[in-house]
């Protein structure tokens, strides 16, 4: 009998855009159905259950009081201690890096997750700890596998509101975490530099990651699931937040119903 009494935990940044945008995927999005009500003694935690006649998930939900690597990291353990998650799951926004097709919408999956702004300052300048956290590889496996798919039904979601022009895809490899929102091209092309296949920056993921290392067993498995809604320089705008919010939802869900397992269970959660 398993150990986790929940199937998943889900942090986003902040109510708006990225729990609004999950909460329109599982309640009125295509391809998924579910509900999610709101837990009355904690504020900003919520209960969520989406599934078919196959399967049924039942998981929560929490946004931060702002965003960040401090927000992130205690609300995440707090998560997991209380809901003991088979899966602690950041999902939202991000800056991305033109090229390889990449455009706002884009969904970005972590399979290696470092704070690029930790390492030591010196006369010479500053050097970057290249310390980080990997993806399970058996989750990893089962992204790579499924992304195109998954991205299919995604770009195939007739929703004329999101503002989707082209055909969107889903890029695998290293995001990277700091605590300030990035705005120049200097700095996105140092951390390109840095992090040779980086895929992505934002601002929680790395404290999702080591809030999972560093849980009581049983340890629930980490995901970091963003999507483009900007390239980091000067242009940032919020103009595709929702989009890429709604897109980061999506996608982790469709791959939830497709290919996670839910918990054995006793009880309710």
């Amino acid at each position: 009998m398993s150990e986790f009494k929940s199937d998943f935990v889900i942090i986003t940044a902040l109510r708006e855009p990225e729990f609004t945008q999950l909460e329109k995927v599982v309640t009125k999005g295509l391809d998924v159905h579910g509900k999610i009500d709101k837990i009355k003694e904690k504020e900003r935690i919520y209960k969520g259950v989406v599934g078919d006649s196959k399967k049924q998930f039942q998981f929560y939900i929490a946004y931060q009081n702002m965003s960040g690597m401090v927000s992130a990291a205690i609300l995440a353990t707090e998560m997991i201690k209380c809901y003991k998650p088979k899966y602690i799951v950041m999902l939202g926004i991000a800056a991305g890096f033109k090229g390889d097709n990449m455009r706002p919408g884009s969904v970005l999956i972590a399979d290696f997750v470092a704070n690029y702004q930790s390492g030591k300052v010196t006369n010479g300048g500053f050097q970057r700890d290249p310390v980080g956290y990997n993806i399970d590889n058996s989750l990893k496996n089962k992204l790579d596998a499924n992304k195109k798919s998954i991205m299919d039904k995604i770009n195939n979601e007739d929703e004329n509101d999101r503002g989707r022009k082209s055909e969107l895809e889903a890029y695998i490899g290293p995001i990277v975490t700091g605590n300030q929102i990035v705005a120049s091209q200097e700095i996105m092309d140092g951390i390109k530099n840095s992090y040779r296949k980086v895929v992505g920056v934002e601002m929680e993921g790395f404290a999702i990651f080591q809030a999972a290392a560093e849980a009581n067993e049983p340890k629930p498995l980490p995901i970091l699931i963003k999507s483009v809604c900007d390239f980091g320089n000067a242009k940032k705008n919020n103009k595709y937040q929702k989009l890429a919010a709604y897109n980061s939802a999506k996608f982790f869900l469709l791959f939830a119903l497709k290919c996670l397992t839910p918990i054995n269970r006793t009880t309710d959660i």
